[in-house]
Parts: structure tokens; C-alpha cells; sequence
């Protein structure tokens, strides 16, 4: 759920700027492979919601009724746990990576996060977004969803005044 107005009003506010020729290839190519990936991930979780209760079912010799509780739903919410602790392991080595420790804002949507940070570095501040979702890998936004924007401590000053323009 993402709301265009606010998107297109941070843009605007931001100055972002794009090269046409260039964004409608990154944008094409990006379509692509998350359409690619998305077909993938699909495929795979029918083949294993399919599958799972028969092995399960085979291997612990357990009957149907109970094994049908780790098909689909036991399997959506490991897979979405797995996904939400990987994106926010990912974001702590690259918050290390860079030494970006400050937090400079917090934002409630990640386009707004990925203009902010983009906003950020045109300025010449290095970024990191650490994701901080509880929606279980589903694409959903919940009330508790944010997206901590760090910067390294020298520059966290000047990336709150920035905002504050």
C-alpha cells in the first residue's frame, strides 16, 4: 500500500531528479527480475505446501489431520519470520559495514525511506536503511513498520538539519 501523492510530494521536495532513458531501463530491467523472482518464489512454495504434509506424514508416520497443520499456514509464517530477520541482519552488517550508527530519522514507508536516503547520499552522506517489519515476509504494511534511516555520527547533525529545510 503506498500512497502516490505522498511519494510524487516527496520528489518533488526532495529534488530528485531522473534520466529518463536510463530509469525506464533500470525500471524494465528491475520489473523483470521481480517478476522472474516472484514466479520462482511461487512456484516454489506450491511445490513445497504440496509436498511437505505427505513427507511429513511418510517420514514421522503421522496422520493426515495432524500433519496438515505444517502444510500452508506453518509454512507461510517460518518463511516469513526467515524473511523480516534476514532483511534486518543484512541491514546490521551493512550499518557495521559502513559504520553508519546514527539514527537521523525514521521513516514510515520504505519508497519514503529509499528517496530520503537517496536525498541523503546526492548530499554526500553515506546511508543505511535498517528495516524494522512485523509482517511475517507478507507484502503489508503494518502500524509498527519503520525504516530507521543511520548515518555516520559526524554526519548526523547535518543530515537532521537537511530534513528540517
Amino acid at each position: 500500500v503506498t500512497n502516490p501523492e505522498h511519494l510524487s510530494d516527496l520528489v518533488k521536495r526532495y529534488n530528485v531528479q531522473f534520466d529518463s532513458k536510463e530509469l525506464n531501463e533500470n525500471l524494465l530491467l528491475k520489473f523483470k527480475g521481480l517478476c522472474n523472482n516472484l514466479i520462482l518464489y511461487i512456484s516454489m512454495f506450491l511445490i513445497i505446501a504440496a509436498v511437505l504434509p505427505d513427507i511429513i506424514m511418510i517420514s514421522f508416520k503421522m496422520p493426515y489431520f495432524v500433519v496438515s497443520v505444517f502444510g500452508l499456514g506453518g509454512f507461510l509464517v517460518v518463511l516469513g519470520v526467515l524473511f523480516d530477520t534476514f532483511e534486518q541482519l543484512k541491514a546490521r552488517l551493512d550499518i557495521e559495514r559502513s559504520d553508519c550508527q546514527a539514527t537521523c530519522l525514521i521513516a514510515n514507508d520504505e519508497c519514503e525511506a529509499n528517496i530520503k536516503k537517496c536525498y541523503l547520499e546526492s548530499n554526500g552522506i553515506s546511508c543505511v536503511i535498517e528495516p524494522y517489519r512485523f509482517s511475517w515476509g507478507l507484502p503489508i504494511r503494518t502500524a509498527i513498520d519503520e525504516y530507521r534511516l543511520n548515518v555516520k555520527k559526524e554526519d548526523s547533525k547535518t543530515a537532521e538539519e537537511l530534513f528540517q529545510k
